[in-house]
């Protein structure tokens, strides 16, 4: 994303190839697109990597805290923030419910809808799964590490529930275990995305340390004990002969956000000179040319074609203060770019 000072209204991709530090970061890089009011996609590319690269750049940042004399206190009150916040933008990457709600809501605004219908999540098909019972098995094996006074990363979890026979599970006695092997039948995979949900649902977490270990929370406690149900969703699995129907609608999606055409068929010659026009005004006024009035609107215009100051309030994106300052230049443009038959 650009960096501040810099006003770019027709932005319509935005691309993290990894994940940010924070979602106040995403949330001002990704909101450089579409700020023409015309259409825009933001892409996050996410892998667990990305977390551990945070949580060591966070790490550093206290370091150089505590060389600079910080008071140890608040140094170490300002990592937890960091690391919470990591934890956020990451729980962010991997929700299955609507983005833009969860933004929302970590903004403080909790009365939100529940879906904005327009994100990836409220996109894509998804189909919740009962996962009670392995969930209530990850859960009890990490319940009885504790009892021996041992806690394992993710990884090694998983390895011990499908019984893996590796050195480091046999060689930690973790082969004893009553809950050694009893998730042997199910997939590695499955197995991981019922852990990571156990975590995102907070039964579950992961410690900050520099080798993370799962421990159980008062609710994964509560989970066993009152034998809870547990259900999580996941994208449908698409065939190939879904994604070669899709295809045409995502490029035609990406061809129509790309060139800002919103209504079709317009008069692209008046829309080049409401462009010409919007510019001049926003240089003369120094303002960027997206707060004279967003691309949205100018196409609007030219499928509109006003012909007075009471037509022109009409336009999606026109209110009273715009129509006075701008009302006049436009409409003398439109007049003027009339074939004479329509004068």
């Amino acid at each position: 994303a650009f960096g501040m000072g810099i006003d770019k209204s027709n932005i319509a991709f935005v691309l993290h190839y990894n994940m940010p530090g924070d979602l106040e970061s995403y949330y001002q890089e990704a909101g450089r697109a579409g700020r023409d009011g015309s259409p825009a996609e933001c892409i996050l590319i996410y892998n667990k990597k990305d977390v551990q690269t945070a949580n060591y750049f966070a790490e550093r940042g206290a370091e150089d805290r505590r060389a600079r004399g910080m008071d140890p206190e608040l140094s170490q009150e300002l990592y937890a923030r960091d690391l919470e916040r990591i934890r956020k933008m990451a729980s962010y990457c991997k929700t299955t419910d609507c983005l833009r709600s969860f933004i929302l809501r970590y903004f403080g605004e909790t009365d939100t809808p529940y879906r904005c219908e327009h994100c990836s999540s409220c996109e894509a098909e998804s189909e919740t799964l009962d996962a009670t019972a392995e969930a209530q098995k990850i859960v009890s094996c990490v319940l009885r590490l504790e009892q021996r006074e041992r806690s394992v990363g993710r990884v090694m979890l998983v390895d011990i529930l499908r019984g893996s026979g590796a050195q480091n599970v046999t060689r930690s006695g973790f082969d004893t275990l009553s809950t050694y092997g009893i998730m042997k039948d199910v997939p590695k995979t499955y197995a991981h995305a019922v852990l990571e949900a156990l975590i995102e649902a907070g039964h579950l977490k992961v410690s900050d340390s520099k080798y993370p270990v799962v421990t159980c929370t008062p609710q994964g406690r509560d989970f066993i004990k009152l034998r809870q149900p547990f259900t999580f969703k996941v994208a449908k699995a698409k065939t190939r002969m879904d994604e070669e129907q899709e295809a045409p609608a995502r490029k035609a999606k990406a061809t129509k956000a790309a060139t800002g055409d919103l209504a079709g068929d317009v008069d692209q010659e008046l829309l080049t000179k409401l462009k010409m026009l919007r510019t001049e005004i926003a240089r003369g006024q120094d303002l960027p040319a997206f707060i004279v009035f967003h691309d949205s609107t100018l196409v609007d215009m030219c499928a509109k074609k006003p012909r007075d100051r009471a037509e022109f309030l009409e336009v999606a994106g026109v209110g009273q203060k715009k129509a006075e300052l701008y009302a006049d230049a436009f409409l003398a443009c439109i007049r003027a770019s009339k074939p004479e038959s329509e004068a």
